[in-house]
């Protein structure tokens, strides 16, 4: 998460998706651990990586009061 799409991550988490599934579609859910992050606007980045390739881009605002 950052204060913009550019800028450098002020928390992080990596997730491991489980191939066993015979779908085509999956949701993945993550915790990110903010609670030190000051009240203020904020950008949720994420990425999605297959075989270390950059498969599709996500940025959503949140805020913390």
């Amino acid at each position: 998460m950052t204060e913009s799409i550019a800028g450098q991550a002020l928390a992080l988490t990596t997730v491991l998706v489980d191939d066993a599934l015979d779908t085509p579609n999956r949701v993945i859910t993550a915790d990110v651990a903010v609670a030190d992050l000051p009240p203020a606007r904020y950008i949720m980045r994420a990425r999605v990586m297959h075989d270390a390739v950059e498969v599709a881009r996500l940025h959503r605002p949140f805020w913390i009061n």
